[in-house]
């Protein structure tokens, strides 16, 4: 009748005997050699040593057994002999290091294609709990958080390649062979960009002629000039924004200050004389720029103003432009535990979910090299009338020049049990804008306008929300990212997401296609397109090279003004597993519809982007995690 029974005690602690524990851990403490348990000669015997240590940290983590049972007496035991005197924590501590020992141990010994024997089934449902555990932030379980590519590389070796599912054409099985990360740069908005993030066009504009009668009225050659040009743009702003009530009160704002430029001493500010100067310097405080013009167009001292005025050139400066030329260099530093937990949970090692962590910060440094677009007006006023008539119009181009910085963290979490990837970033700098142009007046005064200036500039501030998939369950067809924020101070959000199909997965090339549709709102207006990448290849040259280039077109249309985007370009590069990548396009963007003078000039465009992790630089091959997210991986051939 004792034989049944001690069988019975037995099966209660996974398959071993009271004594076989007892004996494993009384034998972890002593020197280590041939017989230690963490050094067992065969693939077998270590798996074996594996799951029997297991069972001690199973009881060890758990409650105290209750008085008397077998679990009892082992959890004495080695308390008692792990822990030498230091009680449960210092045992726990000194169990934990052996059962990893142990496990780096038996993965050395698989990849010398050893065999586990019958012990593989126990040993995938233990590491399959050991991972899930670290995943959910068990802290019992952390211990084993740093070394979680041995437990996936036995995990895979153990079911022949297989992570969680059986390889489809999407994604086929992944083998112990693993490639570099090429590093993931944030997605790349075209070569328009925007360089006023408040209104669609800013009004530069030039006073008439200062005549030795205005020189009076006003009180100086300078206080003149500044009150004609106030003048000047306060009709063209009527004339560029007859329904924009912000921008004709900013206007009216301008003008009511330059006019409180004359001196006080002046005759105009009499107004029992001038009351149509007095009435229209009410009307401009009050922001009403209509009346405040139409005031002014009728007080007999400001004749001569408009007179002189009769010649009026605007230069618009439009809000958008083509970075003809962008060079720039973003340097990453890896939370290395963070990234390598993961990894392996996007390689299938962990089930379950993941905590949210900090997987990485960055910084990248850009310059941008713009050709600026813009309209020369030139107005005529009719002050007794109170309009503005458009004489002529043409295309002028300037250059600019931008200089950024862009802070970026990524995060690394998981929804629903699938992995995500959250990138936060944000761009700030400085621009200056040189553009000008000459031009000849009725009088046959030659005179240029200038609208150069210089600002703070405010770039792309969003985040772009990546979904790399578990491998082994990726679908053909899936929706790899999705990206949204803002450009500049004001209002102009956007919105977009890629759809990729994966046509073609083998050893070493993965060919793919993207499609990405995309909305704006920018500078008042809206705008929807796509940007789609028809033939993607990836190749893999060698364990530690990849290569991946294609071609591409974006297009998007503005329906309010008619103007339709066209940009195609190609894009070509490399990425080494050392923490370097390089990425270089370049292409052709033009503009058409619509009025011509309001559409961007044909030009072509390039860019230079290098991705650099220099930490990795240091590390061997075996201590280099990768995430598997985007690049195809090495399969065996069965």
């Amino acid at each position: 009748m004792a034989q049944p029974a001690q069988r019975r005690t037995e099966e209660e602690i996974g398959g071993f005997t009271a004594s076989q524990l007892n004996s494993i851990a009384t034998r972890i403490p002593g020197r280590t050699g041939p017989t230690h348990p963490c050094t067992a000669p065969t693939a077998r015997a270590q798996a074996t040593n594996v799951l029997m240590m297991w069972q001690l940290v199973q009881i060890l983590n758990g409650e105290r057994p209750p008085e008397g049972s077998t679990r009892r007496s082992v959890y004495d035991h080695a308390v008692q002999a792990l822990g030498e005197g230091g009680g449960l924590a210092d045992a726990r501590q000194t169990l934990m290091g052996a059962h990893t020992a142990a496990l780096r141990n038996l993965h050395e010994q698989i990849g010398r294609d050893e065999s586990v024997g019958d012990r593989s089934d126990a040993l995938i449902d233990m590491l399959t709990t050991i991972d899930r555990n670290v995943g959910e932030g068990n802290e019992q379980y952390l211990h084993y958080d740093p070394h979680g590519s041995i437990i996936s590389g036995i995990l895979r070796s153990l079911r022949g390649g297989e992570v969680i599912a059986a390889p489809g054409e999407a994604d086929r099985a992944v083998s112990r062979a693993e490639l570099p990360l090429i590093q993931q740069r944030l997605e790349e908005p075209g070569s328009v960009v925007l360089i006023s993030s408040s209104a669609e066009e800013s009004v530069v504009s030039t006073g008439g002629t200062v005549t030795p009668t205005t020189q009076s009225l006003f009180g100086g050659a300078e206080v003149a000039q500044q009150a004609m040009t106030a003048i000047g743009n306060a009709y063209a702003t009527m004339a560029n924004h007859p329904n924009d009530l912000a921008a004709q009160q900013a206007a009216a704002s301008a003008l009511h200050q330059a006019l409180a430029q004359i001196p006080a001493d002046k005759e105009v500010w009499n107004s029992t004389v001038h009351p149509r100067f007095a009435a229209a310097m009410q009307a401009l405080q009050a922001g009403n720029l209509q009346q405040g013009l139409s005031e002014l167009a009728q007080e007999p001292a400001f004749n001569t103003v408009f007179d002189s005025l009769n010649d009026l050139y605007v230069i618009t400066i439009r809000g958008r432009a083509i970075s003809i030329m962008r060079a720039g260099v973003t340097v990453r530093y890896e939370f290395e535990q963070n990234q390598e937990a993961f990894t392996e949970f996007i390689r299938g090692a962990r089930e379950g979910n993941i905590q949210p962590r900090v997987l990485w910060i960055g910084m990248g440094l850009h310059y941008e090299y713009l050709l600026v677009s813009g309209v020369l007006e030139r107005f005529q006023i009719n002050p007794q009338a109170g309009t503005i008539n458009t004489v002529s119009q043409r295309r002028i181009s300037g250059h600019g020049h931008i200089v950024s910085a862009t802070p970026q963290i990524g995060f690394g979490f998981s929804l629903w049990g699938a992995p995500v990837e959250a990138v936060l970033h944000a761009t700030v700098g400085y621009q200056s804008i040189d553009m000008s142009a000459d031009v000849t007046t009725d009088s046959g005064e030659a005179r240029t306008i200038d609208a150069s200036g210089d600002s703070f500039y405010v770039g792309v501030i969003g985040a772009e929300i990546r979904f790399p998939g578990r491998e082994g369950q990726r679908s053909m067809i899936r929706i790899p990212r999705v990206s949204l924020g803002n450009v500049g101070a004001g209002f102009n959000p956007y919105f977009r997401f890629t759809v990729r199909g994966t046509w073609h997965e083998g050893n070493t090339v993965r060919i793919s296609t993207d499609l990405t549709p995309q909305y704006s709102y920018f500078l008042e207006r809206h705008r929807v397109g796509f940007d789609v990448q028809p033939v993607n290849f990836e190749v893999q040259l060698n364990p530690n090279l990849m290569l991946y280039f294609g071609p591409g077109f974006r297009y998007d249309v503005n329906p309010q003004d008619g103007i339709h985007t066209l940009e195609g370009y190609g894009r070509i590069g490399l990425g080494y597993s050392r923490g370097v990548s390089v990425d270089i396009r370049g292409g052709v963007v033009g503009e058409t519809g619509g009025q011509d003078f309001l559409q961007l000039p044909t030009s072509g465009f390039g860019a230079l982007n290098l991705t650099l992790t220099p930490q990795l630089w240091f590390q061997s091959d075996e201590e280099r995690r990768i995430p598997s997210g985007t690049r195809p991986r090495r399969v065996d051939d069965e």
